[in-house]
């Protein structure tokens, strides 16, 4: 009964993992607020869950409009134990392929909108162990660097060392919130689909998103501030840290040849 009567906010609450997140929160008994782009399509949510749900739109990587989002949000609640950030953008491709907008892009979403939403979200969290904002970032820790992955790895690797300091910031302030990173598997979404061929030739199984909401409730509970979905993801990120050199020769020249394949 750990999330009964909790407020909890998710951004990027329309896409497969963000409704996964909602369905799984309101069994759990929470208060859901959901967050998205497009009110139509928050709307259409709200209808598949049966429940009128509070709802703003908003653009993450907009300051004002965050800041508009968190005005209604307010109105619903004056503190708010936990965020979800579930929005992302990637590009799997040669870096010569790269368009300058889907890099922009890539930073926009996945770090710029990440610190920003953090800047104008955190004052709207109490201050008590457990509440959190979780981003979600990529493969591992967001800096396991797949080839053909560059642009999005930058902005992965970027928003986990963001992390970092914020969690030392905030310690050093004596506040008990921290922030959360959450690595979830390639899982079974519309978004993700084209990719399922690459992950099931690479030996790495794609999870269903239920299972994906299961673990990222896991990690809450047990109140971690770097969720890593399967054993083997874990084992993947501490190769990396300490010898990036044995990482290629066990991992990625296997992986390397997949990839190119598949993205190049």
């Amino acid at each position: 009964m750990y999330f009964k009567g909790k407020r909890i906010v998710i951004i990027g609450a329309t896409g497969g993992l963000g409704s996964a997140y909602a369905e799984r929160f309101l069994k759990e008994g929470a208060y859901v607020f959901l967050v998205g782009r497009s009110k139509e399509k928050l709307e259409a949510l709200c209808l598949q869950l049966s429940m009128k749900l509070p709802i703003v739109s908003a653009d993450i990587t907009n300051e004002e409009s965050l800041v508009h989002a968190a005005e209604k949000i307010k109105d619903w609640s004056d503190k708010i134990d936990i965020v979800i950030n579930a929005t992302g953008y990637d590009v799997r491709k040669s870096l010569l392929k790269h368009s300058q907008k889907e890099i922009e892009q890539s930073l926009s979403v996945n770090l710029l909108g990440s610190i920003l939403m953090t800047k104008v979200f955190l004052p709207l969290l109490k201050d008590e162990k457990g509440s959190t904002i979780v981003h979600s970032g990529g493969f591992v820790d967001g800096r396991l660097a797949f080839p053909y992955y560059s642009a999005d790895v930058a902005s992965r690797a970027g928003l986990f060392s963001f992390l970092e300091s914020m969690n030392r910031e905030l310690k050093q302030e004596k506040s008990t919130i921290r922030l959360t990173y959450f690595c979830p598997n390639a899982a079974n979404t519309e978004a993700e689909m084209p990719f399922h061929k690459v992950w099931k030739e690479m030996g790495i199984r794609v999870s269903s998103v239920d299972e994906v909401a299961g673990v990222l409730l896991r990690g809450l509970r047990k109140q971690r501030k770097v969720i890593f979905m399967g054993r083997g993801t874990s084992l993947f990120a501490k190769l990396n840290l300490l010898s990036p050199r044995l990482a290629d020769r066990l991992l990625l020249n296997k992986y390397g040849r997949i990839l190119q394949k598949y993205l190049r």
